[in-house]
């Protein structure tokens, strides 16, 4: 063998229009990765293949390369059943490596990350039936407990809950999930049984339950545990489940406070004020009840219940002392951003507040979806697409998130996706007032000026 024989065989071109296919392969996987779900080993499947057809396409180019056809030798056969061989020996290895990430179940013909669960609101047991804020503000702190353990995906705490009383199965599809935390709660004086299932979506197995019988005081060591558990049954890894102790009532009002917060009504936000200032006057270093005061007095000021240079100063004062008690907590973080971008208007400051926020939680889909606010009023809406996709992945069924997206369209000009967008948020919920709105704006540059008016008639 010498240079003019390989010269003569063409082995560089053979080699470079190889290495140029492959590249492009490569780069046709690495994109269609995420909107395809293409899960990891099989992109690093087809990683190996390409390597050692690299192998392969250069020996077919010694034995056939100089006249174009030849008949196949024993040399030939020999080293391509070697690399064949090493190939499959290779994929093996690696298979291995990642079999514990394959997809344990598959939904709708989508593979589902086995390490995914959607905690359903908890089901009130009580001899009254007066403790379901209580059941749900337990169901709503495991899903912050799941999230910040970063070991889990968890579906958000409104998509997780707008599917109460549905099957296994529908929740999966639905949210896109591979499991089910499913629970009861039953308080009588000061005894507390929690009750907890863990199901398999695909086919309504139960993976683990375990029922916790203890005095009211110990709840947060029981939501520990429950997501200690849940992280070890999905991803196998142990955690910590000590947890601070809170005084039972001030946690009691905390519960009642975020109940109140979620209906987003004027008169449940004055509810809830009322209630986190209780709490934190039973236990001053409650910072989660800071956090969620500061969101209260936030909303209340974006949607002008009272004056906004009333209340966006108290969400940023609240926000700080939840920081001062928690250190990097991602949801005080992301209301900062909030008060920068809606009171302050500091871009600069929304931001950098934003993207420490992310940082500090990334699965926290109201950050997202603010950021997207901020990057549509910067008049950058690839950006403000990019936020709000984020937003409905993490939390599916929020029609704040869908309602964004369409908005960041509009201004993106693609009035086409933005329409489809929006009827789809408004087959989910009808009465949703700003879907009808953003609806009527997206018509009427669409020159359709009669829907227009229709939508927008819909939306006051």
């Amino acid at each position: 063998m010498n240079f003019r024989e390989f010269k003569e065989r063409r082995m560089v071109q053979w080699c470079l229009a190889y290495i140029a296919g492959a590249w492009l392969v490569l780069q046709v996987v690495n994109t269609l990765a995420d909107p395809w779900n293409i899960p990891e080993f099989v992109e690093r499947g087809i990683g190996v293949v390409l390597l050692f057809g690299f192998f392969a396409a250069a020996t077919i180019a010694w034995f056939h390369g100089e006249k174009g056809s030849q008949r196949v030798s024993g040399p030939e056969l020999l080293i391509l059943t070697a690399i064949l061989g090493a190939s499959g020996f290779a994929l093996l290895f690696v298979g291995d490596d990642v079999i514990d990430d394959v997809p344990a179940t598959s939904v709708a013909g989508t593979a589902i990350d086995p390490r995914t669960v959607a905690v359903l609101p908890f089901t009130d047991m009580s001899a009254e039936q007066d403790h379901q804020y209580f059941a749900d503000g337990v169901a709503a702190e495991i899903v912050s407990a799941l999230t910040q353990s970063g070991s889990v995906r968890v579906a958000s705490r409104n998509s997780s809950f707008s599917m109460r009383g549905k099957p296994a199965a529908e929740v999966g599809t639905t949210l896109s999930v591979a499991t089910v935390l499913e629970g009861s709660v039953r308080v009588d004086g000061d005894t507390l049984r929690v009750t907890v299932e863990l199901v398999d979506a695909a086919n309504g197995f139960q993976v683990w339950a375990q029922q916790f019988d203890r005095d009211s005081e110990s709840i947060l060591q029981v939501q520990a545990e429950i997501s200690a558990a849940v992280v070890r049954e999905l991803s196998g890894e142990k955690t910590e489940t000590e947890t601070s102790l809170i005084d039972p009532e001030a946690y009691d009002n905390y519960l009642q406070a975020r109940y109140y917060w979620t209906r987003r009504d004027e008169e449940s936000l004055e509810r809830a004020v009322t209630l986190f200032k209780r709490a934190i006057e039973l236990a001053p270093d409650f910072a989660r009840a800071y956090a969620g005061l500061a969101d209260t007095y936030a909303v209340i000021g974006y949607w002008q219940y009272q004056s906004p240079s009333e209340t966006f100063p108290e969400a940023e004062r609240m926000a700080r002392k939840a920081l001062e008690l928690e250190p990097g907590m991602g949801e005080a973080l992301a209301t900062l951003a909030y008060e920068s971008l809606y009171y302050d208007w500091n871009w600069e400051a929304a931001d950098s507040m934003f993207q420490e926020a992310i940082a500090a939680n990334s699965q926290y889909a109201t950050a997202h979806q603010w950021y997207a606010n901020l990057f549509v009023v910067l008049g950058q809406t690839r950006e403000a697409e990019e936020q709000s996709k984020i937003a409905m992945r993490l939390d599916p069924l929020s029609m704040i998130a869908r309602a964004v997206h369409p908005w960041a369209l509009y201004f993106g000009r693609e009035y086409d996706q933005a329409l489809e967008l929006v009827n789809d948020t408004i087959a989910l919920d009808p009465n949703l007032a700003f879907a009808h709105y953003f609806k009527g704006w997206i018509l009427q540059q669409m020159g359709d000026m009669e829907g227009a008016v229709a939508a927008l008639q819909t939306s006051v």
